[in-house]
């Protein structure tokens, strides 16, 4: 269902979750043959009763595929092996994400001593420029990452609507219209996704 989604973002979210052990070596493969990509958008805006049949057949071979991978093995044993020996790849501001029942770190393996005795806190990941806790800034948060997912939704249909229209150029324009639409989205989009990447991202899991 992933892959299904327009665009490459599903294919983007399935790499991390398998390097973290949350999704097998199949559910990733099983994801890539699902992935129309952008041409999707094209699909699903000029032909989008092939889109369905397209989609279906996608979407059952990529199942099928994904688990005779897990099943049958097909070699992916050996690339189990080369990620293990990745070196523990360092993502979401700076957490190892080999698990810990797997021999990974915990938050507490974050505390180290120094050469003078003191200990430092490694595992914290909010910058120096917002409070380490804040009530009100983690419902902020959460409600701009709904605002963000609202906004995306719109967009996808202004991007549907585009293509259908004959993918005319529109215009900027501050109001409740098509063109609007576009212009809304956009700068709406922008300003939630920054947000959520230099404040909200320190303040929901």
């Amino acid at each position: 269902m992933l892959g299904l989604t327009p665009g490459c973002g599903g294919a983007i979210v399935a790499m991390p979750l398998y390097i973290r052990g949350t999704v097998s070596f199949g559910t990733v493969v099983a994801t890539l043959a699902a992935t129309a990509g952008d041409s999707a958008f094209i699909i699903l805006a000029l032909a989008p009763e092939a889109a369905l049949y397209a989609y279906g057949l996608a979407f059952a071979a990529a199942v099928l595929f994904g688990y005779a991978i897990d099943i049958g093995g097909l070699g992916v044993g050996r690339v189990d092996d080369v990620v293990e020996r990745i070196g523990r790849p360092m993502t979401d501001g700076g957490f190892a994400t080999t698990s810990v029942a797997q021999g990974g770190p915990s938050i507490a393996d974050f505390e180290m001593d120094d050469d003078h005795g003191h200990d430092h806190d490694h595992g914290s990941t909010t910058p120096s420029y917002l409070p380490n806790e804040s009530r009100l800034l983690e419902r902020f948060s959460h409600a701009v990452h709904v605002a963000w997912w609202v906004v995306l939704a719109g967009a996808l249909v202004a991007g549907v609507a585009y293509l259908a229209q004959g993918a005319r150029e529109p215009e900027w324009s501050l109001a409740l219209t098509y063109n609007g639409l576009f212009t809304i989205a956009g700068l709406a989009g922008t300003t939630l996704s920054f947000y959520l990447y230099l404040v909200g991202r320190h303040y929901i899991g």
